[in-house]
Parts: structure tokens; C-alpha cells; sequence
């Protein structure tokens, strides 16, 4: 038999998330397999997930978590000002509110949103205006309260609306919706999801998987050369782009930007066209 006489450069074609160089000691894995938030595509590369320490998702996951603090105060035309606190939360689930100064009577909650009244104790034959974060949302005069055009307050995270402000000869009641503003995500790329053969294939009639279900464990390399599909025509060079949606591949020079994507550090070491594989790698 012959010898060969030409020897073939190109990487032999695997699936998407094989590595290429499997055993070789070059790929490197998080030092804890991530569990699934969500359903996760293998050969995809994933983000933080809801608890950034121990999950990781395809989407860039929103951080809603923080607090902000309003000044508001009950200032009589003469005297001392009834004054105090309202306080816009988000425990990454739901808009939080209280207040230091009166009771307070949250109505409607949500991710972005939460709505309340706040009930102020000002005694009888109150005249004088309501402000909240320094600006005069109400004036009571003649026993009977007003709202004024001032009616909205910012902060770093929201924003608070104020809708109706009442006086019942004793109490100063204010409502109001308060806005959660913020939209940190967690954009900083965890790593690219490797196939294995331990993931399970819970769809018993198909031929097999490429998605792992949400709660099972992941392999995710940080280093390593990969078997890829990118969403975009890929040419060696280019950087490798991560949608903050799916964690789907994109590639473009590494001067550029993707809507909606963030750069990892990986590059195209084989390219090719869209939805072909192709061979990725930051080693």
C-alpha cells in the first residue's frame, strides 16, 4: 500500500461542543459544574445564572437586586415637619416598599413595579405641602389636599409617580407607584458549554440531544479549542460573540460590536459559513 502523500490540515468535523483536543490537559472547566437554570444548549456558552454561584443560563440574566431611598415630609405652614423615609427595594424577585415616617399599605408588587400608600400623622388643622425627594408633590389648604405638577422623583435604581394625595383632618395619605429603572445584567460570560456523555436525553424519541434540562449539572470549559455552530459567516481572526438571549455564536472583527451579544475571548481558528461548524478557541 502507498503512502500518503498529502496530509490534511483542516480539524476533523466534530458536533457542536466536542472539544477538539479531548484529554489533552489544554481545556479548563469552572472549578464547580454549574446546574442548568433554565434549559441549556450544549456548544453554547452560558452566563450567571439566577444564583450566580452555583447556576449558569443562556440568558444574560437581568440584576434587579439594590435600594433606593426617598426624603418625605409633611411641612405645616408653621411648625415642625412630620418627616421620614420611603424606601424602593428589589430582592431580584419583586418591588419591595416601606416607609419610616406613618404606615405604609403596599397594594400591587412586581419584578419592575409596586404600587402603595403611605398614611402620614400630621394631627388636625394641617395646611402646608407634601415633597418627597425634595420636590412639592402635594399642598393641603382649607383642610383639603391637592396634587401639584412635581409629581415624579428618580433615583439610582427607580423612579417614584406620585397619584393621589388625600387629607382626612388627621392624616396625610399619599399613593404612589414606584418604578424599578434598573437593568444591570450579568453580561460577564461564564463559559462554553462542552458535550458529554453524561447528559441526559429526556426526549425518549428522538435520536438524541443537544439541550440540557433545566436543574441538571453542566460542563463548562473557560479554556479550551471547541467545535462550534455560529449564527453569522465565520472567518479565522474574528472574535467570538455571545448573544445575551441564548448564548448562541455570532463572529465579527474584534474592533466591532453585536447587538446584543457581548465578546469573549475566544477567536475562529476555523471558519466557515453561517450555521456550519467551525472550530473556536481562546488557547
Amino acid at each position: 500500500m502507498a503512502l500518503q502523500s498529502t496530509v490534511n490540515t483542516a480539524y476533523a468535523k466534530g458536533v457542536a461542543g466536542d472539544m477538539v483536543n479531548p484529554g489533552s490537559g489544554q481545556n479548563v472547566f469552572t472549578p464547580i459544574n454549574p446546574i442548568a437554570d433554565g434549559p441549556v444548549n450544549v456548544g453554547s456558552f452560558v452566563f450567571p445564572g439566577s444564583d450566580p454561584y452555583t447556576q449558569a443560563s443562556n440568558a444574560a440574566t437581568v440584576e434587579n437586586a439594590g435600594s433606593d431611598t426617598y426624603a418625605i415630609a409633611c411641612t405645616p405652614s408653621a411648625g415642625t415637619a412630620v418627616s421620614g423615609n420611603v424606601t424602593v427595594a428589589n430582592d431580584g424577585s419583586q418591588v419591595i416598599l416601606q416607609s419610616s415616617v406613618g404606615s405604609i399599605n403596599q397594594t400591587a408588587s412586581g419584578a419592575t413595579s409596586g404600587t402603595a400608600t403611605v398614611s402620614i400623622p400630621v394631627g388636625a388643622d394641617f395646611a402646608g405641602s407634601i415633597t418627597l425627594a425634595g420636590y412639592t408633590v402635594g399642598t393641603v389648604a382649607n383642610g383639603t389636599a391637592s396634587i401639584e405638577s412635581d409629581q415624579t422623583a428618580t433615583s439610582t435604581n427607580s423612579s417614584v409617580t406620585v397619584s393621589a394625595v388625600s387629607y382626612d383632618g388627621n392624616v396625610i395619605t399619599v399613593t404612589f407607584t414606584a418604578t424599578w429603572t434598573a437593568t444591570t445584567k450579568r453580561t460577564a460570560v461564564m463559559g462554553f458549554v462542552v458535550r458529554v456523555l453524561e447528559y441526559p436525553n429526556y426526549n425518549l424519541t428522538s435520536e438524541g440531544t443537544l439541550q440540557v434540562p433545566s436543574g441538571y449539572g453542566l460542563s463548562v470549559a473557560v479554556k479550551g479549542a471547541f467545535y462550534a455552530v455560529s449564527t453569522t459567516a465565520a472567518t479565522v481572526g474574528q472574535s467570538v460573540f455571545a448573544s445575551e438571549t441564548d448564548g448562541s455564536i455570532s463572529t465579527a472583527a474584534s474592533s466591532d460590536s453585536v447587538s446584543g451579544s457581548v465578546e469573549t475571548d475566544f477567536v475562529v481558528k476555523q471558519g466557515g459559513a453561517a450555521g456550519d461548524r467551525i472550530v473556536i478557541s481562546n488557547l
